[in-house]
């Protein structure tokens, strides 16, 4: 195991678990996206401290946590992260955070400076998703990333579609 992923999901009393694709907007439009966030990363980072007492800590194991576009663009995310990985006592560098591309690409030079400075603080930083936004690859060699998560609509035809292969292929290299 080299790491895992926080997910959220929402669990209605009268419905069955209602995915991130439907209840993010809400949470983005009515202002909570910050608080959501940050108790997701408490308690991915809580896992993280748990872990580093047992002994999956020997190997490094990270967990991989999701920003929403209104959540990477508020302008304290790299002091809640801060606050977060301090209170926790977890090695920053076991945390990697995962940005969909319509996020990265609102405003370029911006995000390139948040993802550099998160970067400095020993934060990977990835892209969720891709091939469902912008997918330029050319915009990707700007970045100063350190994971590309293809979108599965990619790897799920790979095998029967000589071009979804080809993509992906391309993507790799």
């Amino acid at each position: 195991i080299e790491g895992f992923e926080a997910l959220c999901r929402w669990r209605h009393p009268r419905e069955e678990k209602i995915g991130p694709d439907v209840f993010i907007p809400v949470v983005e439009s009515l202002g909570l996206i910050g608080q959501l966030g940050r108790s997701v990363l408490e308690l991915a980072c809580a896992d993280l401290t748990q872990w580093s007492q047992q002994e999956m800590n020997q190997r490094g194991v990270s967990i991989t946590v999701n920003c929403s576009s209104g959540e990477f663009s508020l302008p304290h995310l790299k002091n809640d992260l801060l606050l977060t990985i301090a209170r926790a006592g977890v090695d920053p560098r076991l945390l990697k955070l995962e940005v969909t591309e319509s996020a990265l690409m609102q405003n370029p030079d911006t995000v390139r400076s948040i993802i550099n400075e998160l970067r400095d603080m020993g934060i990977r930083i990835g892209i969720d998703d891709f091939g469902t936004g912008y997918s330029s690859l050319a915009y990707l060699h700007r970045l100063p990333l350190d994971l590309l998560k293809i979108d599965k609509s990619f790897i799920l035809n790979m095998l029967s579609c000589s071009e979804t292969r080809e993509i992906v292929r391309t993507i790799i290299a």
